[in-house]
């Protein structure tokens, strides 16, 4: 039931193409998940491991969430204790950063 109501929130407040990008340090590699596409989460960690795979460059490297918590945002404290989505590290994308491409902070 949180889940739900967590959900309608942000339909209201934020839209239905709210997505969620993960990106590697180096910001070579970008990935956005986007659940309203009924996409599963499972992509971004299976399509990491085959880039992994195929690419050297990439072996041993780490994807990293590029969206914050909003602490004040309490309707979404269950998502951020228990989703995928947020068990990434989070790595800051400040605007003068040749990484950080015009994404806004979502």
């Amino acid at each position: 039931m949180r889940n739900l109501l967590s959900g309608l929130i942000n339909l209201f407040t934020e839209g239905i193409g709210k997505g969620y990008t993960y990106e590697t340090y180096d910001g070579k590699y970008k990935f956005t998940y986007v659940p309203s596409k009924g996409g599963k989460f499972e992509r971004v960690k299976t399509y990491f491991e085959f880039l992994q795979e195929d690419d050297p460059h990439y072996k041993g490297t780490e994807l990293f969430r590029t969206f914050e918590r909003k602490p004040l945002q309490f309707w979404n404290w269950y998502s951020y204790m228990f989703s995928e989505a947020y068990s990434f590290q989070y790595l800051e994308l400040s605007k003068g950063s040749v990484h950080y491409r015009g994404l806004e902070k979502q």
